[in-house]
């Protein structure tokens, strides 16, 4: 189990992007896929996801890390299955990043560095309104679950409407450091989310940012202290056998396997997806 007073591995900077593109886009500086310290692979249980994806770990394409948002040459996304009531019928899909090397060199695992991760998503309209009779939400990017060091952006269900949330969580010691956006999340409208953790004067300081890519319009930036120890996501249970991939679209276990029951299956599209630690 981790915990604040360890002594953190620090790792070399790390800027991962996954863009969905099939091809490579000049402005781009791409890396060899088989010297990256991840590796991809598609988890699904039906047809719904749409398997071409590019990573690089150098240079960040504008597309990826500007706003307003996407630019022409950016035509690939995540497609990912529709929302169903039967859970027996319920297709599930998602991209899991895995690290090579998990444990003292884990390349996502931030311990206590800065981070900024986030994606662009759109939602299927309209909104199932049973959601939370068979998922729980939408999980558009994550890695771990709760009982272990986790992060992730999801967008769930409440009384008032869809909302946007950056979640960080240490071990099964640490109550859930949680941001939740006021603006309510619609069908049908392709959004970027963007979560930054500082570490200030030893506690979490989150900055939740959400921007309405068809438009262009920061829709809200919230800043928000934890008032407690810093969240250390040093990932220790994470081993070759439980490597814990960081997941898109769909929850999953330590072993890189779907969670089928309460899966937070997102209904809908993803793109851009971006971490960088450091």
């Amino acid at each position: 189990m981790s915990t604040t007073g360890a002594a953190a591995a620090v790792q070399p900077p790390l800027k991962l992007a996954v863009t969905f593109d099939s091809t490579k886009v000049p402005r781009w500086t791409h890396s060899n896929q088989s010297t990256m310290p991840v590796t991809t692979s598609v988890v699904a249980t039906g047809a719904g996801v749409v398997v071409r994806r590019h990573l690089t770990t150098s240079t960040i394409p504008d597309d990826v890390a500007a706003v307003p948002g996407v630019v022409a040459g950016n035509t690939a996304h995540g497609a990912f299955p529709a929302y169903s009531t039967d859970p027996t019928a319920q297709d599930f899909a998602g991209l899991a990043v895995t690290p090579v090397a998990p444990g003292p060199s884990d390349i996502l695992a931030p311990g206590l560095q800065d981070f900024t991760f986030g994606a662009d998503f759109r939602l299927n309209r309209p909104l199932p309104a049973d959601s939370r009779k068979f998922d729980e939400g939408n999980n558009v990017v994550q890695r771990g679950l709760t009982g272990d060091d986790q992060y992730k952006i999801q967008v769930d269900p409440t009384p008032g409407g869809e909302r946007l949330s950056c979640v960080l969580q240490e071990g099964a010691t640490q109550t859930a450091f949680m941001v939740i956006s006021k603006t309510t999340i619609a069908g049908g409208v392709w959004y970027r989310a963007r979560c930054t953790r500082t570490v200030v004067y030893g506690t979490d300081q989150v900055v939740m940012t959400l921007t309405n890519l068809s438009t262009g319009t920061v829709l809200e930036t919230r800043t928000v202290n934890s008032g407690a120890p810093a969240t250390n996501l040093d990932f220790p249970l994470a081993c070759a056998a439980l490597p814990t991939p960081l997941s898109v679209g769909v929850k999953l276990y330590p072993t890189g396997e779907l969670v089928k029951t309460m899966s937070d299956q997102v209904n809908g599209r993803i793109d851009n997806v971006y971490l960088a630690i450091g």
